[in-house]
Parts: structure tokens; C-alpha cells; sequence
């Protein structure tokens, strides 16, 4: 699955619910999930432009796969770094092992989730660009690191936000245990679109009103 991009101009008190957001998703984002998931655009091109266009915050959620069992899928992780197995975060940042949530939005976001009714975790991930690269011996190392989940793109995203200092979330929705089982990449009801809605809409609504 692509990352849902969110670009904010402007939030205001009286923001939609949670029903409003998803027919706005139908109606308008669609496009733009789908121009990224055909064309193959990287998340990280399409962070640059919108931010460049005056996007204030942007939301990436995006399918994962499970490392460390946490809970049963489908569930959400709060990404806070991501191990950096691929390419375009090198361009943004020098060689280090992990590239992360800027610790400001951290702070602003920690237990925020309490009374949230999607369930969240928070922690690492591994960003890789080989997906049939996961090896076992990869993923126990990653295993023994903590790390809870395997995504593409968090990494890159999370570098691009620090070197120029923007407002940038990642999440990863673990729909799947790795291909192990045979129902995986189960995303629940829906496909997952308003549980990543919701989150969307919290995540939003405590960081507009707290940055």
C-alpha cells in the first residue's frame, strides 16, 4: 500500500468528522494515492512538492509488515526512527543507523493515545527498499534491535523532515505477519481506510492546536 499523504493548509475548530474525511478521502485523495501507487512516484518526491506548496503537516501511513508481535494485526505503529536499509535517506542526512520523528512532535504526540480508539504502538521500524530481501537472518536482527515492523518508506521521509526541519508523522499500519499466515495482509473494515482516517484526524487535531 502507498502512504496516504495529508496535506494541511489550514485547521480550523471546526474540522470535519471522521465521516466527512472519508468521503473527502474517496473523493480527492484517491487520486493521489493512486498516481503514487501506479506511477511508482517515491513518497519522498511527493513530500518535497507539497511541501514546497505550503503543506504546514503531512501524515504518512503505510502498510508493514511484523517483526516484533506486538498484537494481532491489524494494528498501527507510531514510528519514532526507522532503521535506514535504503538509498534516498543518505541524499538528506549523513550515514547514520536510524533517521527519526522530530523529538518535538514526539513530545506533543506521546500519550496522546490513550483515549483513542485505534489501537497504537510506538516504536521502531525498518525501512527497506528490497522487500524480497527480508531475510530471516534480517529479520531476527531486527527482532533483537526491538524493532516492531518493516515498511519503504519512514526512513527516507523522516530524513527529508529533518534536514529541512518540517512537520512530518509517520505511521505503519502491520496488516501482515511476514506472509506467514494465510489471511494475511488483512487490513479490517474497509480495507483499513477509516482506522487510518481516524488516526489521521487525531494526529492532526493534537498537533494543530499544540505546535
Amino acid at each position: 500500500m502507498a502512504p496516504a499523504l495529508v496535506h494541511l493548509h489550514h485547521c480550523r475548530s471546526d474540522m470535519p468528522s471522521i465521516l466527512q474525511l472519508l468521503d473527502i478521502f474517496n473523493k480527492i485523495f484517491r487520486q493521489i494515492l493512486y498516481e503514487i501507487y501506479i506511477c511508482r512516484s517515491p513518497a519522498v518526491l511527493v513530500a518535497e512538492e507539497l511541501f514546497a506548496s505550503g503543506c504546514q503537516l503531512l501524515i504518512s501511513i503505510t502498510s508493514a509488515g511484523q517483526i516484533m508481535p506486538v498484537g494481532q494485526p491489524p494494528y498501527f505503529v507510531l514510528i519514532e526512527r526507522a532503521l535506514r536499509d535504503e538509498g534516498t535517506s543518505y541524499h538528506y542526512l549523513p550515514p547514520s543507523p536510524f533517521s527519526a520523528l522530530r523529538p518535538e512532535l514526539e513530545e506533543l504526540l506521546r500519550d496522546t493515545w490513550e483515549a483513542s480508539s485505534v489501537p497504537m504502538h510506538s516504536g521502531a521500524s525498518w525501512t527497506t527498499d528490497a522487500p524480497f530481501r527480508e531475510t530471516e537472518e534480517m529479520i531476527q536482527a531486527c527482532r533483537a534491535n526491538g524493532i516492531l515492523a518493516v515498511e519503504m518508506e519512514a526512513a527516507a521521509l523522516y530524513a527529508l523532515a529533518q534536514a529541512k526541519q518540517s512537520a512530518l508523522v509517520c505511521f505503519a499500519h502491520v496488516t501482515n505477519q511476514m506472509a506467514e499466515q494465510g489471511d494475511d495482509f488483512e487490513k479490517g473494515p474497509n480495507q483499513g481506510s477509516r482506522a487510518a482516517l481516524q488516526v489521521i484526524d487525531h494526529t492532526a487535531r493534537h498537533l494543530h492546536y499544540r505546535m
